[in-house]
């Protein structure tokens, strides 16, 4: 009896106990530390990235003045320039300058809390989400109250599970874990899994997407041996390219005595039936999936979208046709001011207006790239590379799709597309970015 007590004590004092107490020592340690090297850095902000992502910023909004004119026609409303949304860009602003000014070390000090916190605000929109009129199965916004803001956690996440894999991974390599133990990633991969399906059951497929990709870029910038990662992207590639394979069989009427005909069997019929049924959630994610590689797939005008998003930028060419004049903003593409925008700004501004858009993000990953390069520490560099790659893959999917390169996920433009959670993480991340380059700057 006396023994299992012992073990007992034993175990809660090497296992629970001490470990306990040795995270508030370091803890306290890394804060001291940070008190010593001040909780806000100084030093010149990267003035190339600064004034890019202001422009972005600054041209959403004005895109948003255009949008908003269609928006009230489409509901019968009165038109007005500014109203809760349109406050947002200078919150955004404001929130960038002072992440910009925030000691990458307190950040990675906060990362476990800033994570737990965007799992209960993902938790808490499945739970209790805010519906909207016929997107009844879409869980992912909640309702502030006081202000009447609606904010999407999912894009919180996104930043959050970024810092928390940047400092944790950089960590263990430090420690040397990661090198005597590489199997270790696997667990920080099964977090960001973790946050992926909970986007994905609140119907938001294009953050379940990126958050995958974070899991992915976070791993490619760790130290581990490539041979405990590229396996498994090996298996996720060739998985998708049978996945894709058997829509495109079934697409063409092909497949009929394959290995694959059962799966081909059943989207046929998945296809046809959707003229008798209204479908939504996962199902009609994988419609959007038949559409995109059966160009004359009409039922329920599962096309409808991505061929209105066309025929804006067949008809914007090289000029446009000039700002606030879109055609298809009036009630004939859905979503225009969200997942649709780049083709509206390629119907009124044309390929200059475009290429702008696409120039911006060029030039953000080029600053951040050599952000990173010129970063202080390791975990500095990760970090920037994380929200970089982040924020410019995004664009590129949003630009894919609306361009019928990808099928229709719903993919956001960032810091043009509509939503005020977008543009606030957007800008707090560069403003992280931003931070790394004043603190690379005062060490000179």
């Amino acid at each position: 009896m006396e023994r299992t007590d012992k073990k007992k004590d034993g175990f809660f004092r090497g296992k629970i106990f001490l470990p306990t107490v040795g995270l508030f020592v370091k803890s306290y340690e890394e804060f001291e530390i940070i008190k010593r090297e001040g909780f806000f850095v100084k030093g010149q902000t990267d003035l190339a990235l600064s004034l890019t992502a202001l422009s972005l910023i600054v041209f959403g909004m004005i895109m948003d003045f255009s949008l908003k004119e269609s928006a009230a026609f489409n509901l019968g409303d009165s038109f007005s320039l500014f109203d809760r949304a349109t406050l947002m860009v200078p919150l955004s602003i404001l929130l960038m300058f002072i992440a910009s000014r925030i000691n990458i070390r307190l950040l990675k000090m906060f990362s476990p809390l800033i994570l737990l916190l965007a799992c209960l605000l993902l938790l808490y929109a499945l739970a209790s989400p805010m519906t909207i009129a016929g997107k009844e199965s879409i869980k992912r916004f909640i309702k502030v109250p006081i202000i009447g803001l609606n904010i999407q956690p999912s894009e919180f996440a996104k930043y959050a599970l970024t810092l928390f894999l940047a400092s944790s991974l950089v960590k263990k390599s430090e420690e040397g874990e990661l090198l005597k133990k590489p199997y270790l990633l696997y667990n920080y991969m099964a977090v960001a899994g973790f946050f992926a399906l909970l986007v994905l059951l609140g119907g938001h497929m294009s953050g379940a997407i990126i958050i995958l990709a974070i899991g992915v870029f976070m791993a490619l910038l760790s130290d581990v041996d490539r041979k405990w990662i590229l396996p498994w992207i090996f298996l996720a590639a060739l998985a998708l390219f049978l996945f894709v394979l058997v829509f495109w069989l079934a697409a063409r009427g092909q497949g009929s005595g394959g290995i694959f005909s059962g799966a081909v069997s059943q989207i046929r019929t998945m296809a046809s039936d959707n003229e008798k049924s209204s479908l939504a959630g996962i199902k009609m994610q994988l419609l959007r999936i038949y559409s995109w590689l059966d160009k004359d797939y009409s039922p329920d005008n599962h096309r409808y979208q991505i061929n209105q998003a066309l025929q804006a930028i067949a008809s914007g060419g090289f000029f446009g046709k000039g700002y606030g004049n879109s055609i298809k903003k009036f009630g004939y593409l859905p979503e225009s001011a969200n997942d649709f925008v780049f083709s509206i700004i390629y119907e009124e501004l044309g390929l200059i207006g475009a290429g702008f858009v696409i120039g911006c993000f060029v030039l953000i990953l080029w600053r951040g790239l050599h952000i990173a390069d010129m970063a202080n520490s390791r975990l500095e560099s990760v970090l920037v590379m994380g929200l970089v790659l982040q924020i410019c893959l995004h664009a590129a999917l949003h630009i894919a799709i609306v361009t019928d390169m990808l099928p229709n996920t719903g993919m956001s433009l960032p810091f043009i597309s509509s939503g005020g959670s977008s543009l606030m993480v957007n800008a707090i991340s560069i403003g992280t970015v931003l931070s790394v380059s004043r603190a690379a700057d005062s060490k000179k």
